[in-house]
């Protein structure tokens, strides 16, 4: 029984150290709601979608490596109470695995404004149907309109 929780707990850490270095190597080429990670930022735009599987990979892969080597030493050093202590083990994992949303959220909204374009690229944006065109400039605190007269 021992050694069958010691797999058990090591299935989430495996799993995301797995998907870390697959992400890293081959990431989803596009967007798509099957497969990858999945959230309306990181569906945004191609850009957003590339950098979210990017860094979400990294987070996984090292996320997976420190919860795999705490979670086998924690279950070599309280091999007592190994059944309790290996619920709060995958309780654990499983909020890291959530949490670990978080930080590539945060990185996706500093590097990208709400539409999906990266801050500080420049780019001129024309709406259809409107007169205006919007250029996003790097040394523009903002964006700057500019009436069209037909």
């Amino acid at each position: 029984m021992y050694i069958f929780l010691i797999i058990m707990n090591s299935l989430i850490p495996i799993t995301m150290l797995g998907f870390g270095a697959l992400w890293k190597k081959y990431p989803p080429q596009s967007t798509n709601w099957v497969y990858g990670y999945r959230t309306k930022m990181s569906m945004k735009s191609k850009e957003t979608w590339e950098f979210a599987h990017a860094y979400h990979a990294k987070v996984w892969f090292y996320s997976g490596i420190i919860l795999l080597t705490i979670s086998l030493i924690v279950m070599l050093l309280f091999r007592k109470n190994y059944e309790q202590i290996s619920t709060w083990i995958i309780y654990i994992q499983l909020a890291v695995m959530m949490l670990s949303i978080i930080p590539t959220e945060i990185v996706l909204r500093k590097r990208f404004d709400k539409n999906g374009t990266e801050r500080g690229s420049k780019e001129i944006i024309f709406k259809e149907g409107t007169n205006r065109i919007k250029f996003l400039g790097r040394k523009a605190k903002g964006k700057i309109d500019i009436d069209i007269k037909k």
